[in-house]
């Protein structure tokens, strides 16, 4: 008997395999797998298409950029190259659709933006040293200087190009990168600036003989070796300043720059515009001190 119902069990279970419930199961179940397959099919070339369409209006605005750049607003041309720092290799991987011609354009336009706070800082210097010497304004360096402070993401690219093409041809590629480097270091020091033109020789000597007393903890010789180097620096230069004033009845940027560059070369000062920086974080020790 258990034989039996062990034998009824197998043929009811064969019985319910095959019943047209489990049948639509199985159809059911095969019908979703296959529309899953061509929902995933359709999903890819969606996506695709959408990726070409995306493509096609981004070569049209590079289209628009080639032919529009000198109308158009800083900061739609921001919008298509939003890292500006890498310019370079980005014409270079999209040159198939750019003109050529405007690779070279669209560079100088986002060096300047890259570094327009070192031109900013730059220009506010310029007017320190102006300042300082008593230097003549007659020359148009100021409004040079004027026209790049006032750019911004507002402004007609091609304002900007000719702002900074103008100031390339009559600033920085007139005068020796140590001079330009040394009007925004003089910006951006203010305050050791001021310490500095409060000090006198005799304190700067001061400072270097009790320099062997002093806690290495506090500031270390070498900052106040460094600290009076670049008095020394402004000392020679004002006595050199002060001498090419005595033969003309007035000083302009051309003179005053040149007297520096020849101090520059001198193996004592060659690197003087290093100790800007490491001197600006040595004030408030040598104020201490002092």
């Amino acid at each position: 008997r258990p034989a039996a119902s062990e034998k009824k069990r197998r043929s009811i279970s064969k019985v319910r395999s095959s019943t047209p419930d489990d049948h639509r199961t199985t159809i059911t179940t095969e019908n979703v797998r296959s529309r899953r397959e061509i929902n995933t099919k359709t999903t890819c070339e969606e996506t695709l298409a959408n990726a070409n369409s995306l493509f096609d209006q981004f070569v049209v605005e590079l289209d628009r950029l080639c032919t529009k750049w000198k109308e158009l607003p800083m900061e739609q041309l921001l919008n298509i190259f939003p890292g500006a720092g890498f310019i370079e290799s980005d014409t270079t991987i999209l040159k198939e659709f750019l003109q050529a011609d405007v690779i070279p354009d669209l560079r100088l336009i986002f060096t300047f933006w890259t570094n327009r706070k070192h031109l900013h800082d730059l220009a506010f210097g310029f007017e320190d040293l102006l300042e300082r010497f008593q230097i003549s304004t007659k020359t148009g360096y100021k409004k040079t200087f004027n026209d790049l402070i006032k750019i911004n993401e507002k402004s007609i690219a091609g304002d900007c190009y000719d702002n900074y093409r103008h100031y390339l041809e009559t600033i920085e590629n007139v005068y020796s990168t140590d001079i330009l480097s040394l009007c925004a270091a003089l910006h951006v020091s203010k305050e050791l600036m001021q310490f500095l033109g409060d000090l006198t020789v005799n304190d700067a000597d001061n400072l270097l003989e009790a320099v062997n007393d002093w806690d290495e903890t506090l500031i270390s010789t070498k900052s106040v070796i460094d600290f009076v180097k670049l008095k020394t620096f402004f000392i020679n230069t004002d006595v050199s300043i002060e001498e090419l004033r005595s033969h003309q009845t007035e000083l302009v940027f051309e003179d005053v720059a040149k007297c520096f560059d020849v101090i520059f070369k001198d193996d004592e000062f060659k690197n003087v515009i290093e100790l800007f920086e490491t001197c600006s974080q040595s004030v408030a020790g040598i104020k201490h001190l002092y």
